[in-house]
């Protein structure tokens, strides 16, 4: 219930609803331990199809098969740059209104980073200026895969770099493609396959099905996996090319603690395994989860949100 809500957001809600408890009667379901109210008394837990009452909440034992190492990408392709991304004093405004301010940051290869901050503080802001969406990126001193934005750089040039997985990318999905083309389409940037794919790509894309389970049943539906395994799946069509920049925003929304767990051994495993960098963007830490090795946060003001790293 608080997957898209800040700290202070969570705090003012939970205050709220504990107000109203002491005169209306609240029913609270929940997908998360963490996220359980304060006040909540009596608590049910679903097993084998059959609600229980228990004392705590009983996670999940999480089952992973990524022990296999992390499949090679088709083709090794030496980057010719050492910084992925480099912001030297970006402010962005609409008319009056500052969105961030003086944001100097720099991302390198291979480093694992979160960015965090409250609603509205500019995190989408910024995830759109490294992928080449947003327009107020011209005339920032911005650099982006070795390229000074606004030298002639098509978008494309910026968006074959990254890898982009976002919780709302299946919003409203209705193809039937398989969990196999799913995965091959990775490597034409693509929702759906329209090319036929060489041996060489459906050997890796094999390799991917195999790290995380799923080969056996590759030819079932996409979606008609589970939330968590429709991620795993999302993520590994990210990797088949094993880009220089992976995006993950807001990646375990919506998932249970077992799947959360399942999703961040597999991020974990990327970025130890690979030389692609990690940006993964949240209102909050996966404390015992997650394990960047640099935070980026964001903090407002009236002038316009700064950043600090740490």
């Amino acid at each position: 219930m608080f997957d898209s809500l800040d700290v202070e957001s969570q705090s003012a809600i939970s205050q709220t609803l504990f107000q109203l408890s002491k005169t209306v009667a609240i029913v609270q379901i929940l997908s998360r331990k963490r996220d359980l109210l304060a006040f909540i008394e009596n608590i049910f837990q679903l097993k084998n199809k059959i609600f229980e009452r228990v004392k705590y909440i009983e996670t999940t034992s999480a089952h992973t098969n990524l022990i296999k190492d992390l499949p090679k990408p088709e083709k090794l392709v030496a980057a010719d740059f050492n910084s992925l991304v480099k912001f030297n004093m970006v402010t962005i405004k609409y008319g009056a209104r500052v969105i961030v301010k003086d944001i100097c940051w720099e991302i390198k290869p291979g480093e694992f980073w979160q960015l965090i901050g409250p609603n509205g503080s500019g995190k989408s802001t910024l995830i759109t200026l490294i992928t080449g969406d947003n327009p107020k990126a011209y005339g920032q001193d911005i650099v982006l895969f070795g390229m000074q934005k606004g030298s002639g750089e098509r978008v494309w040039d910026i968006k074959n770099n990254i890898g982009h997985f976002s919780a709302e990318i299946l919003r409203g999905f209705r193809r039937l493609d398989s969990i196999e083309k799913m995965i091959l389409s990775g490597f034409y940037d693509s929702i759906g396959l329209y090319t036929f794919p060489t041996e060489r790509q459906k050997f890796i894309a094999h390799d991917w099905l195999k790290l995380i389970g799923l080969f056996e049943v590759k030819h079932k539906d996409f979606l008609s996996l589970s939330v968590g395994q429709q991620r795993l799946v999302l993520i590994a069509r990210a990797m088949v090319k094993h880009p220089p920049l992976l995006i993950l925003d807001e990646p375990t929304n919506g998932l249970d603690d077992a799947d959360a767990q399942i999703f961040s051994e597999f991020v974990n495993k990327i970025a130890s395994e690979s030389n692609t960098a990690i940006l993964y963007v949240s209102h909050r830490k996966e404390e015992t989860l997650l394990n960047p090795d640099y935070i980026f946060q964001l903090k407002p003001s009236i002038l316009g949100s700064t950043g600090n790293v740490f």
